[in-house]
């Protein structure tokens, strides 16, 4: 890996050159030009974090960023959390011209409940959000990235909980939502948005009001692009081409997850001989301050001790240290297609191991080092009560045979 000093669009950084690309890690310390902004629910719980050790998996680093929105309910229209990351590094740049645009999520099993049904499951993850102009001293609008698609109340899919997913926001089926390109928005995919607005760039947007306030598109970060997850109002609005779109603002309500991994790429093509990188490939890395170097050893049963909570997070999920666990891969859940066993350490108490890309055979002896959580969906049929370690492939170590 070599280390060089780029400069994108005038903002100066330091970055590690390598199979990605250009990748820059932000951390606290290292925010570079990205910034945050929190808006504290009513009921409160609103937080976000540079987390040192995220969910493990097919990600970069250990850590990510962390969101929560908290409890709003229905005090008043204002009322509901949002978490907000962004940047303005970006603006200027023309739509046209993005060749890479992807980033992972990981979102929790979470709702507008203390413990949700499905009808109650947020309907989305942390999402890509755009401001841009439209054309040449043209109107602004607002592009947001739909990554589980355009889906409404009691479309929630558990499927894509508590797990890592990657996601190419220009895809051919990549699902956006513009709105303030007509009184109820528009819908369809990146390459819909380019057929419509070909001109379209990346915009600085005006100075920030208030937090409900959508036109034009103030962001409260005063960025052009940001993740952000959480309701700026709350009533029923014809929204997301769902028309109307009740209780839209439920979808992010108590939300918990993680962004990271951003990657973005632009290439000037309009002289197909001579093609102009505007910006180079970059992956952008959230990290906390202080890396997680611990491992604690623990038996099957310790795992499930429900007992032992001074070391985990508002999720179950131990945060200060990594797990090392032992025991015997079993026939019963073993598809490796998806990276998944179970393993016994003769407690009779299996812990199911994540990990994407790693191998293990029915009735091997393995240790897996990883991130421990619980997950329980008292409401699923049956209830789902589990305990998951998260490993990187290379932390599954065969034992015997």
């Amino acid at each position: 890996m070599r280390i060089c000093l780029c400069i994108v669009l005038g903002v100066c950084c330091i970055v590690a050159s390598g199979a990605l690309g250009d990748v820059v890690v932000v951390s606290p310390e290292n925010m570079g030009s990205w910034v945050t902004y929190q808006k504290d629910a009513v009921n409160g719980g609103t937080k976000y974090a540079f987390a040192d050790l995220a969910p493990m998996g097919s990600v970069i680093g250990k850590g990510a960023f962390y969101a929560k929105t908290g409890l709003g309910g229905w005090v008043s229209a204002t009322s509901g959390g949002q978490i907000w990351l962004g940047t303005d590094q970006f603006a200027g740049v023309r739509l046209a011209d993005i060749t890479k645009l992807e980033y992972c999520t990981y979102t929790y099993i979470c709702g507008n409940a203390p413990s949700p049904s499905k009808n109650d499951y947020v309907r989305q993850p942390i999402q890509l959000q755009l401001v841009v102009q439209l054309s040449p001293d043209g109107s602004y609008g607002y592009l947001m990235h739909r990554p589980w698609g355009l889906i409404g109340k009691s479309d929630a899919n558990p499927l894509h909980m508590e797990r890592w997913e990657t996601w190419n926001a220009i895809a051919p089926d990549s699902q956006w939502y513009l709105a303030y390109s007509s009184s109820s928005g528009m819908c369809g995919t990146w390459q819909d948005i380019l057929a419509a607005y070909p001109e379209a760039v990346i915009a600085t947007p005006p100075p920030y009001s208030e937090p409900w306030k959508w036109v034009p598109p103030y962001t409260p970060t005063g960025c052009s692009l940001n993740f952000e997850v959480g309701a700026r109002k709350r009533a029923n609005a014809y929204v997301f081409c769902l028309n109307p779109y009740n209780e839209w603002w439920k979808e992010s309500e108590n939300f918990r997850g993680y962004v990271d991994k951003f990657t973005i790429e632009a290439i000037d093509t309009n002289d197909p001989q001579n093609p102009v990188t505007v910006v180079p490939e970059t992956t952008f890395d959230f990290e906390g301050s202080d890396p997680v170097t611990r491992t604690v050893f623990m038996t099957n049963r310790s795992a499930w001790d429900t007992t032992i909570s001074v070391n985990r997070d508002d999720d179950y999920m131990f945060k200060f240290s990594f797990v090392r666990l032992f025991g015997k891969v079993l026939y019963e859940g073993w598809d490796i297609s998806n990276g998944t066993f179970y393993i016994d350490d003769g407690s009779g108490q299996p812990v199911k191991v994540f990990s994407p890309g790693g191998y293990a055979a029915p009735g091997d002896y393995v240790i897996a080092k990883g991130t421990l959580k619980q997950t329980i969906w008292p409401n699923e049929n049956p209830p789902i009560n589990l305990r998951t370690l998260s490993c990187w492939p290379e932390d599954v170590q065969l034992i015997f045979p």
